[in-house]
C-alpha cells in the first residue's frame, strides 16, 4: 500500500450548538487532514498546524510511502520537520486511522485494547479572560452552579471547570465557586479544575488550600508556562493531584515523570500525534503515572486512554464537543461519566462530506 494524496482542507464558520448558559461561540472553524492510499482507503486526521505546509512539501515528502510504517515515517517526518508540530500530528492521526481501517481493526486495539470503556469529563463554564471563549463573560457562579446542574441531569458525572481566569486573578473567589458547586452536585459528582497556566504559585497554592475540602480529582495546569518547579513545589505542598500537558514531545515528558512534577501526565494526540503520545504513555506507565487527556479533542484521544492500561480518560470540552458533533459522523457520546470505545475500524471519526463540501475554504 503506498500514499497517493495528502491533503489539508480548512473548514470555516462550521454552525454549532452553544454552551447552556451563553449565546457563543456559535460556530467553529477546523483543519481536517485527508491521506489516501492506491488502495482507495482514506485516513482522517485534524489539525491546527499550516494547511500550505501539509499541501505542499508534506504531502511531496509522504507520496508514494507505505502508510502502515507509523514509526518510521513519525521518526522521519519529526526529524526533517521537527518544528511543525501540529501539522506532522495531523498526518500521524491520518496514518494511524488507515492502519485500523486497513488491518478492520479500531485503533484503540492497536495500541493494546487495554480498556473497553474510559472515564469521560465535560468541561464546562468557561467563559471571561483567559480562556478559549474570552468571546463571552465570565459565568457568575449562580450560572456556573445552573450549568453543573444541567449537566449532571443529562448524565455527566464528571465535570471540569476553569479557575484563575479573572483579569485581576482571584483564589478566594475561584474557591468559593468550587464550594458552590460540591455543596449542590454532592459527593458522588467529580470535579476537577483547571487553571490554563494562568496562575502564579502563591495563587495557586492559596486556591490548593481552601479546595482540599472539596475532594478534586486533579488542579490542570495550575501555574504560568507549566514552570516545572513551581509544580512539583505546588504538588509537594497539597494534597490535590497535579495534571500537566507540557509543551514538547517525549524528553519534557521524561522531566516531568523522572522528577515527579505532576500526577497526571496529558499527552494530547492532536497536538503532536498518536506515535508520540504512545511513547509517552509506556514511558508513564514505567514510572507507574496515569495519563489523563486536557485542551480538548477527546474523541481522537479516547483511542490512547483506552489502549493503556494506564488510561484515565478522556475530555469533552464542552465547545469543542459540539464542533465534533458536527463535523464527525456516528460521533461516540459520553454517558454516566464514561466512553464506551467504537467497534470501527481506524479511528471510527471521518467527518461528514456533506459539512466538508458546505464549509471547505
Amino acid at each position: 500500500m503506498k500514499i497517493t494524496r495528502v491533503e489539508a482542507i480548512h473548514l470555516a464558520n462550521v454552525p454549532t450548538e452553544p454552551p447552556p448558559m451563553r449565546p457563543l461561540p456559535n460556530s467553529a472553524n477546523l483543519t481536517i487532514v485527508e491521506v489516501e492510499t492506491d488502495e482507495g482507503i482514506i485516513g482522517y486526521g485534524r489539525t491546527g498546524g499550516s494547511v500550505e505546509l501539509i499541501n505542499g512539501r508534506l504531502a511531496d515528502f509522504l507520496a508514494g510511502e507505505d502508510p502502515m510504517l507509523t514509526d518510521q515515517i513519525w521518526h522521519q517526518l519529526t526529524q526533517t520537520f521537527g518544528g511543525a508540530t501540529a501539522a506532522l500530528a495531523g498526518i500521524d492521526l491520518a496514518l494511524w486511522d488507515i492502519k485500523g481501517k486497513a488491518l478492520g481493526v479500531p485503533v484503540w486495539r492497536l495500541l493494546g485494547g487495554a480498556q473497553e470503556r474510559v472515564r469521560a469529563y465535560v468541561s464546562f463554564g468557561l467563559g471571561g479572560p483567559n480562556t478559549s471563549m474570552s468571546m463571552v463573560p465570565a459565568y457568575t457562579t449562580e450560572e456556573l452552579v445552573e450549568e453543573a446542574m444541567l449537566l449532571v441531569k443529562g448524565s455527566h458525572t464528571k465535570l471540569k471547570t476553569g479557575v484563575g481566569r479573572y483579569e485581576v486573578p482571584n483564589p478566594d473567589a475561584d474557591a468559593e465557586r468550587m464550594m458552590a458547586l460540591r455543596e449542590v452536585l454532592g459527593p458522588e459528582v467529580m470535579l476537577m479544575m483547571d487553571a490554563g497556566k494562568n496562575m502564579s504559585f502563591h495563587d495557586a497554592l492559596r486556591l490548593c488550600k481552601l479546595c482540599e475540602p472539596y475532594h478534586i480529582e486533579f488542579f490542570e495546569e495550575p501555574v504560568i508556562g507549566n514552570d516545572a518547579r513551581q509544580l512539583a513545589n505546588l504538588r509537594a505542598q497539597t494534597t490535590i493531584p497535579m495534571a500537566a500537558n507540557p509543551s514538547g514531545m517525549r524528553d519534557v515528558y521524561r522531566e516531568f515523570l523522572a522528577n515527579e512534577i505532576v500526577d497526571f501526565v496529558q499527552p494530547n494526540v492532536a497536538q503532536i500525534g498518536i506515535t508520540e503520545s504512545k511513547a509517552i504513555a509506556d514511558m508513564a506507565l514505567a514510572f507507574n503515572r496515569p495519563i489523563s487527556n486536557g485542551n480538548g479533542s477527546g474523541p481522537h484521544n479516547m483511542h490512547l486512554q483506552a489502549g493503556m492500561p494506564n488510561g484515565w480518560g478522556v475530555e469533552f470540552h464542552y465547545r469543542h464537543w459540539m464542533e465534533y458533533r458536527t463535523v464527525y459522523q456516528n460521533l461516540p457520546e459520553p454517558a454516566d461519566g464514561w466512553l464506551t470505545l467504537p467497534e470501527t475500524p481506524g479511528l471510527a471519526l471521518d467527518p461528514k462530506p456533506e459539512v466538508v463540501e458546505q464549509f471547505r475554504v
